[in-house]
């Protein structure tokens, strides 16, 4: 019986592998995500609450791409890239208006489980860097005093919720996904410069330490997402 020559073999051998590569990562028809929706995160500790007693509202955005693993049947892992914005508003010391601003960026991993047809469960965790950012203003009988402070620092969050498909198994994806999460972020060291006016803001000489602003929190989320 005649056999193939070594060089042969080897040429199938490399075929069927990257036959098989490319099957794997070709195994979700629709690998990438984009979504976009809005969300409101409640800030609980004290250094917060003496700044606002509004929640962190805004918006997030997200790119994701499926990885070529799937540990279960029916279960997608992707790597996920975001963006999350917010603002709130309050009052302190009686006189001073306060604004409180945070943009998040983030990178993590998602992992989605098909129920039906329709519904899929997802879970997500991430990391990075967020930039916090207090605006203060007084308004006095001769003036309009102000003072702008930021600061980045480290964050990580970890969710879960639930998504709905609208069209499911077709070559362009839609749907939307409610989350809950959890956002663990470190306390950023706030120090003010001046902005306009003088010391009569309270604030040491227009530029002072309010300490460590903890915006941790609960987080809620709906998102419109594509597939593709």
């Amino acid at each position: 019986m005649r056999t193939m020559s070594p060089r042969i073999t080897r040429a199938f051998a490399a075929v069927a592998a990257f036959a098989s590569s490319f099957a794997i990562s070709t195994a979700n028809a629709n690998p990438y995500e984009l979504s976009i929706g809005g969300s409101t995160r409640a800030l609980r500790s004290t250094s917060a609450d003496a700044v606002t007693a509004d929640s962190l509202d805004g918006g997030v955005a997200t790119v994701a791409r499926a990885l070529p693993i799937s540990p279960l049947p029916d279960l997608e892992i992707s790597a996920e890239a975001g963006v999350r914005w917010g603002s709130a508003h309050g009052t302190m010391f009686q006189t001073m208006e306060t604004t409180l601003d945070q943009i998040d960026l983030t990178l993590g991993a998602r992992a989605r489980y098909a129920l039906l047809s329709h519904f899929a469960a997802t879970a997500h965790a991430a990391f990075g860097p967020a930039r916090t950012a207090l605006e203060l203003d007084e308004a006095t009988a001769t003036a309009q005093l102000s003072a702008k402070g930021s600061s980045w620092s480290a964050m990580v969050e970890a969710g879960a919720g639930i998504e709905a498909m609208a069209n499911p198994r077709t070559f362009l994806e839609c749907g939307a996904r409610f989350e809950v999460s959890y956002i663990e972020a470190r306390p950023a060291a706030i120090t003010f410069d001046s902005g306009s006016g003088d010391a009569s803001l309270q604030i040491n000489r227009m530029t002072s330490s309010l300490g460590h602003l903890d915006a941790s929190g609960p987080l809620a989320s709906l998102v419109l997402w594509a597939r593709f």
